[in-house]
């Protein structure tokens, strides 16, 4: 049917007002992106000048590095691979969907490997011998521990954790993220009691997965492993992991995404270095307000007792986050520790979730007596 004139213009101005549409939205997206970089430098400018300002911190610096009994912990890490023979773990599926969980505490261990296993998802299809083809697939980024159970009471299909390399990394890391979420509460306010109690609830948190690892399909790598490893073998690692095609071609779709996008990938070896930076300035300010003391040597002694309590991570159920303390009063918690502990504990009211065990429900309502 032919046009009129005035269903000429109609169709003109229709497309200017499009037109005007797409600009807006362009220069919105680029303004929040703009803004939210902007928040996150400034957050990390304000954790190095509030520890770089702190008094006598060049004569007692202290470096993020391994502690001396940290084998024992490293040794305690289980795995529960599908692939690997013998193996039984359960990849529970509900409603057609694959939930896959990557879990570690507050910080940036996982942030990197959350972004490439989507990724991967996005690119990949599911393996011919897969005895599971019809599934859609959804990558979860979760603080929260499983609930003691199976499948069925946490909602995972499969699950990947990382753990922080060396451990304070991940004490550290977990302290410096938490610091946004307090009010009036910065990085100088954290103390070494705050340091001791993070790397406990790093350890239980740990034994629980280990837990965890006895009966679901579970992926244990390490920090310093995501960030070694060329792109292409981490991406293959994954592909095998959820079961899809082993397929090179995914690899070079990814990382031709992020050359199209100016490499604007994340780098994980900078962000693992930020990490070791920010933990070595929290613990030279921790050891510059306690002179005359190894801070390395207590936190070694914290390590130690935590693996005896635990018998190696394997006491059932692991320890409370809730009830990280020094041992005269154990309950007694800093804000930002109480804060970790909420987002270390299980999500009861999460979807998928059914918490039955009581440890659960009590560390669920933050109660580290549990009675």
């Amino acid at each position: 049917m032919p046009k009129t004139k005035s269903g000429h213009r109609i169709g003109i101005f229709m497309r200017c007002v499009a037109v005007a549409a797409m600009v807006m939205v362009f220069f919105l997206v680029f303004s929040f992106q703009h803004t939210f970089k902007l928040m996150e430098e400034h957050h990390e400018r304000h954790v190095a000048r509030d520890l770089n300002d702190h008094p006598s911190i060049m004569s007692h610096k202290v470096g993020t590095e391994p502690l001396e009994h940290e084998e024992m912990f490293a040794n305690t890490l289980k795995n529960c691979l599908p692939a690997e023979k013998g193996k039984e773990c359960k990849t529970y599926i509900p409603e057609s969907t694959e939930r896959i969980g990557i879990i570690a505490p507050p910080g940036l261990m996982a942030t990197y490997l959350f972004k490439l296993m989507n990724s991967v998802v996005a690119h990949g299809k599911k393996s011919s011998g897969s005895k599971v083809t019809n599934t859609t697939f959804e990558i979860i980024q979760t603080t929260h521990i499983p609930p003691y159970g199976y499948g069925k009471t946490h909602g995972y299909t499969r699950l990947v954790r990382v753990v922080p390399e060396p451990l304070l990394v991940g004490a550290t890391d977990t302290l410096v993220a938490t610091i946004n979420n307090i009010n009036d509460y910065g990085a100088k306010h954290i103390t070494l009691g705050d340091i001791k109690a993070s790397l406990r609830q790093q350890i239980r948190y740990h034994c629980r997965l280990n837990h965890v690892a006895a009966h679901t399909a579970l992926w244990t790598i390490g920090l310093e492993e995501v960030a070694g490893m060329r792109t292409e073998d981490l991406i293959d690692r994954v592909q095998e992991f959820l079961d899809l095609e082993r397929d090179e071609a995914v690899a070079d779709k990814i990382m031709e995404g992020e050359a199209n996008n100016g490499g604007a990938g994340e780098n994980p070896l900078s962000k693992l270095e930020e990490m070791y930076s920010e933990g070595a300035l929290l613990l030279s300010v921790a050891q510059s307000t306690n002179p005359g003391q190894d801070i390395l040597e207590i936190l070694d002694q914290v390590l130690v007792d935590e693996m005896r309590m635990s018998k190696n991570l394997t006491n059932w159920p692991c320890e409370s986050f809730w009830k990280v303390g020094d041992a005269e009063n154990p309950l007694e918690l800093s804000p930002i520790i109480k804060r970790i502990s909420q987002d270390l504990s299980p999500d009861c009211g999460a979807a998928f979730t059914d918490c039955f065990v009581q440890r659960d429900k009590c560390e669920y309502k933050g109660d580290g007596k549990c009675s």
